[in-house]
């Protein structure tokens, strides 16, 4: 499979974009391709750019072309089939990033794949037009014309609070492992709050976000450290014990970790470069 492109966004969109990708799939004449989309804490938008993909995901089936679309937060794996050949253009949002440029909450896009970006008035009407072109955009073309918009977006938000970005920054800086009576300590809010805040910015609960945050952080440990054991695993991601992790494990993936990094490791690998 060949390696996707990753570039960061300009430093005004850093806040909230994390990676631009641009990524060419050819699967003719080949069985449809396999791979588990894991929770991974980000928002993306998905871009065809050239050729003829098809998509089975989720809701999404027969083998549907794929069509510019948003992936919110996903609560546990699911698996993709990809069949034809073509490119994507990745849009990697920071977790409550997002929120800024679509400004309504995330909660009703959390586990969907059918949230087609046609319905998103302003991405019809300013990001598609912009992707098109009648010869072959190069990566930076296409990255320069959707930070533009993007930009433009930002400007004419109505909604700059950022204070949830630095929540979800302190989350990450703990590697999840936290509750959410110490969130809610830290920065001197109620429970309440701050899962209401986390609904509409994230589209998870402070807990949930959490937890695939320390998810996120065995997967990252275990690319790094590929002869890891599952003694090791449960240590980093800081469970009591073994068959504490093993069980949080297979409610996020569907499989023990045995069975999940057998036959997954070379896909997230790649997506944990960019995500």
């Amino acid at each position: 499979m060949e390696s996707p492109r990753i570039y960061p966004p300009i430093p005004e969109l850093r806040a909230y974009i994390k990676n631009f990708v641009m990524w060419d799939l050819d699967f003719t004449n080949k069985d449809p391709f396999k791979l588990m989309a894991v929770p991974m804490g980000v928002p993306i938008m998905v871009f065809p750019y050239s050729g003829c993909l098809h998509i089975n995901a989720g809701k999404i089936h027969g083998g549907e072309q794929i069509r510019p679309i948003l992936f919110g937060q996903i609560t546990r794996s699911v698996e993709i089939r990809l069949s034809g050949a073509g490119g994507l253009l990745l849009v990697i949002f920071s977790p409550a990033g997002i929120f800024h440029f679509l400004e309504h909450s995330l909660r009703g896009i959390t586990d969907r794949y059918n949230y087609y970006l046609e319905q998103i008035n302003w991405v019809g009407k300013d990001i598609l037009p912009a992707l098109r072109s009648n010869n072959p955009l190069s990566d930076i073309s296409a990255k320069a014309r959707l930070e533009n918009v993007f930009l433009r977006r930002l400007n004419q938000s109505h909604d700059r609070d950022e204070s949830t970005m630095r929540i979800v920054d302190w989350i990450n800086l703990k590697k999840g492992k936290v509750s959410a009576n110490e969130v809610s300590s830290q920065f001197n809010l109620s429970l309440r709050s701050l899962e209401r805040r986390f609904l509409m910015h994230v589209g998870l609960g402070p807990k949930h976000y959490a937890n695939i945050v320390r998810f996120r952080h065995i997967l990252r440990y275990k690319k790094d450290h590929p002869d890891a054991s599952l003694l090791d695993l449960s240590e980093i991601g800081g469970f009591v014990d073994q068959s504490h992790f093993i069980k949080n494990f297979k409610k996020i993936t569907g499989e023990s970790p045995e069975a999940f990094f057998s036959h997954n490791l070379e896909v997230l690998n790649l997506t944990l470069e960019f995500t």
